[in-house]
């Protein structure tokens, strides 16, 4: 992630900022001037396949993944809870993906949290710019919720060095009125909650946004929230914003809880967390630094690795799957793990990290010429650009619907300068 300050921020934004960062970046931009009831237990969900996967891994998970609430304990926290017997290793044929035997927890009938049918893979995309409001100048999207229904963005003031939170609803903006500096809506759920960090008093904040309404979370002084899911629980760090820090969960309004290391561990991060209250992110040992998931009950477990592998980092995850980046440097590659049955994959056509994944195993990404582009099943979608992108300027898709046909993010527009889009596949 690079850092933005007031003599280079206006070059960075309009050459489309940093295009290794696997989501916009929450702080640098502002500086200047980063659900549902399951399907039924017979869904079958699609996995990359064919030019999509290149190795999978076997590797039973416990089930303490989909382990229930216990709400007679502390929130969020039962670290002495045993962990029940695990599931089966399975095998990726590049067809069946996970099931949960439930709903989540806490989830509630309705169309406000139903997750949409099976989606077959779109085919092709269409791409529209995303209009900020009268008085604003570059946008470009940081979050959206997986019904496709609303999204949460940026944008620049006419004549002005700052950055302003953007709300769109059937492409309609609206600027929403977030205290401190550095705003960013980083996560949204289908039930309009959505997530977000400033600086009050130059302290990272993380808040909750409902409606117009701008609560912080209680608990620690600094603090960042990087997920929601359908109750309203929220995953994020304390203390530093990477794996330096504590990763923490915040569960039904409570204070927040901090997730529990495993022996050894220096320090973690939380990115995600799902319907049935799992989060999802990494764990430090010095320099070593390897995937990771806490049940709703505390319990962690380590994700796999893929073969030759030390290390990797969980960036998003959702019913069943999370995608992350395996290894560093130059041997970087992107994963996608199924939570459930403990298996991960290489990710073919686009570079480290990947984007978001959603209830399908869907996956966003970028190619090498700075394209965006949409892992479905076994199709590779590059998504249209309105100018053509490249390597060191590209297009960025960040939110990602659970049927895969509402793409959002940030392209180079007409005149060469960042553009909210929303590409619609069919």
């Amino acid at each position: 992630m690079v850092d933005l300050n007031e003599h280079n921020a206006g070059d960075l934004f309009r050459a489309g900022l940093d295009p290794e960062s696997p989501r916009p970046p929450r702080v640098s931009i502002a500086t200047a001037i980063h659900d549902g009831r399951r399907r039924r237990t017979s869904r079958r969900l699609a996995v990359a396949g064919g030019a999509a996967v290149a190795i999978a891994v076997a590797v039973a998970v416990p089930a303490a993944l989909a382990a229930t609430r216990n709400d007679s304990a502390p929130p969020g926290l039962n670290p002495t809870a045993p962990a029940a017997s695990p599931y089966p290793a399975i095998t990726d044929t590049g067809t069946p993906g996970p099931t949960r035997s439930g709903p989540p927890i806490g989830a509630t009938p309705g169309a406000s949290f139903a997750a949409p049918p099976f989606a077959e893979a779109p085919t092709a995309c269409d791409v529209h710019a995303l209009a900020g409001t009268a008085d604003g100048t570059a946008t470009l999207v940081t979050a959206g919720s997986p019904d496709g229904a609303v999204h949460f963005g940026q944008q620049y003031r006419k004549g002005e060095a700052a950055v302003e939170v953007v709300r769109w609803r059937a492409g309609q903006p609206a600027v929403v009125a977030v205290p401190g500096a550095d705003a960013e809506v980083v996560a949204v759920n289908n039930g309009g909650d959505a997530v977000g960090n400033s600086k009050l008093d130059g302290q990272p904040t993380a808040w909750r946004l409902r409606g117009d309404t701008v609560t912080p979370l209680p608990g620690p002084g600094e603090a960042y929230a990087h997920a929601v899911n359908v109750q309203g629980d929220v995953a994020g760090n304390r203390g530093a914003d990477d794996v330096r820090g504590r990763p923490v969960v915040w569960r039904g309004g409570n204070p927040y809880a901090d997730l529990p290391l495993p022996a050894g561990a220096t320090g973690g991060r939380a990115m995600a967390i799902d319907e049935w209250g799992s989060v999802f992110g990494s764990v430090a040992f010095g320099a070593r630094v390897v995937p990771y998931s806490w049940a709703a009950n505390g319990t962690g477990t380590q994700l796999p690795l893929p073969p030759n592998t030390g290390s990797a980092t969980v960036t998003s995850a959702r019913s069943g799957w999370a995608t992350g980046t395996a290894g560093d440097g130059a041997s970087a590659r992107p994963v996608r793990w199924s939570t459930l049955g403990g298996i991960v994959v290489v990710l073919e056509g686009i570079k480290p990290a990947p984007g978001e994944v959603n209830a399908n195993g869907m996956v966003l990404g970028r190619a090498d010429d700075g394209r965006a582009v949409l892992l479905a099943g076994e199709k590779r979608i590059v998504l249209p650009a309105i100018l053509d992108p490249t390597g060191d300027r590209p297009n960025l898709a960040t939110a990602l619907s659970d049927d895969g046909r509402t793409i959002a993010g940030r392209a180079l527009g007409a005149d060469g300068t960042v553009q909210a889009v929303v590409w619609t596949c069919r």
